[in-house]
């Protein structure tokens, strides 16, 4: 499952390249003011929202640790196919996902030393996951993207004449993942399913608003403020994964991120919808 998750997260990431122009990266340039604010937000807020939500729901520790490594986790790579599908500005998306990567390496260590002290002695393990974490980025971030850009800029006719049938086949291959993924921890979720519900959607939830502050804060573009809006909720699960398993050798603790992976991706795919219908719509007001 997980080879297979990487593979089309590689696919994905090679056809959001193609879809970014040198116009949408130039932006990013002149325009940092958004990339920042939410790059800082997510590393400050999530935890503190995560911890909030623990100290009033009181789940059981496990699901409790669950939901502190993911809040730890730096912004995961669906959130610029989101942002791709819904017309929003994926190259603001990208750079988001690349730069909470970037800055885990530090935030890290010092989330752990805060939030759970226990580990904080635990340099060599902390040092190991961050390299890990530099190697995931390029490997299924920086270079699929790269590459997508690249075969734009070499064969623009037949890129802009496949994309939409990629978009499509996206579209498809994930829901294909998602169900297959519900149907893999259905157990697991029909016994803790209360436990995990009621931190999973407060979250998303949660997390989204911060996102819309965040977006009226830099007073930035509507693509810009969608963009970061669904950046907010979406982690980096492989490297919450990495963390369950290398700080705390425990699977259990994978848990709540699969649930909330689960719960959460039809409610991001109702956004994204709603973003995507609304661009078509101010598209055709334009032209009217």
């Amino acid at each position: 499952m997980d080879f297979a998750i990487e593979i089309l997260i590689v696919a994905l990431m090679v056809g959001l390249g193609a879809n970014l122009t040198s116009v949408d990266l130039a932006e990013l340039k002149h325009r940092p003011r958004p990339l920042l604010a939410a790059a800082v937000a997510q590393w400050l807020l999530l935890p503190l929202v995560a911890w909030i939500l623990i100290g009033l729901l009181a789940p059981e520790p496990a699901v409790a640790i669950g939901l502190l490594l993911v809040s730890f986790s730096p912004g995961g790579a669906l959130s610029n196919l989101y942002s791709l599908l819904a017309r929003a500005n994926a190259a603001l998306s990208v750079a988001l996902t690349t730069v909470t990567s970037i800055g885990a390496i530090v935030a890290l260590p010092l989330l752990l030393a805060l939030l759970l002290p226990q580990y904080q002695q635990q340099q060599d393990t902390i040092s190991a996951l961050t390299q890990h974490q530099i190697g995931q980025l390029f490997q299924l971030l920086i270079m699929p993207i790269m590459a997508g850009h690249l075969i734009r800029r070499w064969f623009p006719v037949q890129t802009q004449k496949h994309l939409a049938k990629f978009e499509r086949l996206s579209s498809l291959a994930l829901l294909i993942l998602i169900i297959s993924i519900f149907f893999q921890f259905q157990l697991q979720l029909s016994a803790q399913f209360h436990s995990l519900v009621i931190l999973a959607i407060p979250f998303t939830i949660i997390a989204l608003f911060i996102g819309w502050i965040v977006g009226n804060i830099t007073s930035c573009s509507e693509r810009d403020h969608a963009a970061i809006i669904i950046e907010f909720p979406v982690r980096n699960l492989a490297f919450t994964s990495l963390l369950a398993l290398t700080l705390f050798n425990d699977s259990q603790y994978l848990l709540f991120a699969a649930v909330f992976f689960t719960l959460q991706t039809p409610l991001m795919l109702i956004l994204t919808l709603w973003y995507r219908h609304r661009q078509q719509g101010a598209a055709i007001a334009e032209c009217g």
